[in-house]
């Protein structure tokens, strides 16, 4: 299907190269991607001619640059207070800004929300579709600028445990069709459907059938990299599902298996999964994981 294949930035949280996003764009390519993730943090850090130069490395290598939604409970776009939902609106300036300016056209993660989000009091179903309205109509604000900027939202699909909104493929879908256009659709995720789908193959079809599925992350039940450990996922039947509906979007792996840093606490990460891996150890994690995806991605 000549799908992209790529990993995201999170995965070297807590190591020494968690803000060198060049080294990290180096490694991917040797290792046999061509697609990074990264969030707005790394990319703020940077100054005005680092990121003209990431630009250029990445477009100069044929390397898909995708960034994160980089929103927070001070700038939750669901929130009831308008204050916090007017921030989140300035902060999605700011993000457009970034992302036309690093030359990136995909915008992914919590755009509609913060990460981690949490309600405030006991969620009703009455105060669900309060948040919902808020959420819908701060998108829909969003959209002529996305438009004139030529960027694509991916609404993550996340657990119930890192937010609330929509936990679902279904929910999801009937979010993107409140929004009502094409430049805001869904960022479906293995580890997420393994905790809340009763079919991640069904799951999947379901976006696809609605026109919604843009964009797709890889994780193992436990958020290992794919490939690596002993699984009780169906990866075979998970693949296969993407063939049979023609994905032909990017695949990104986004393990999260080092815990003690202030990203594997906001992940609920509580225990090491690495095996106590160095960081050659770690990268060679990923080389199998892009192995693994390729062997069965068609």
């Amino acid at each position: 299907m000549g799908n992209r294949i790529g990993l995201h930035t999170n995965y070297f949280r807590g190591t020494k190269i968690e803000w060198e996003l060049f080294s990290i764009a180096e490694f991917i390519l040797q290792a046999g991607g061509n697609a990074m993730e990264v969030m707005p943090d790394q990319l703020f850090r940077l100054n005005g001619d680092e990121r003209r130069r990431l630009r250029e490395f990445t477009q100069e290598r044929d390397m898909e640059l995708i960034v994160g939604a980089g929103k927070n409970p001070q700038t939750d776009s669901s929130s009831p207070d308008p204050a916090v939902r007017e921030a989140g609106y300035r902060r999605a300036l700011e993000v457009i800004d970034l992302l036309k300016e690093v030359g990136c056209r995909k915008w992914d993660g919590l755009v509609h929300a913060c990460w981690p989000g949490r309600p405030e009091g006991i969620l009703t179903e009455e105060r669900k579709a309060e948040y919902v309205e808020r959420s819908v109509a701060q998108m829909r604000r969003l959209v002529p600028l996305l438009e004139e900027a030529d960027i694509d939202v991916y609404l993550e699909v996340v657990n119930r445990f890192e937010h609330f909104i929509f936990n679902t493929a279904e929910e999801g879908c009937d979010f993107c069709e409140k929004v009502g256009s094409r430049r805001v659709r869904l960022l479906l995720d293995t580890y997420h459907m393994n905790i809340e789908e009763h079919s991640i193959c069904d799951a999947i079809r379901e976006c696809a059938s609605r026109g919604h599925l843009g964009h797709f992350h890889l994780g193992e039940a436990n958020r290992s990299v794919p490939g690596t450990v002993p699984t009780h996922m169906d990866w075979e039947a998970i693949f296969g599902t993407l063939r049979e509906i023609s994905y032909g979007g990017t695949c990104i792996l986004e393990p999260v298996i080092k815990s003690g840093c202030p990203f594997a606490s906001n992940a609920a990460l509580w225990r090491d999964l690495s095996g106590g891996a160095d960081l050659e150890e770690m990268k060679n994690k990923v080389r199998t994981g892009f192995a693994f995806i390729k062997s069965r991605i068609g």
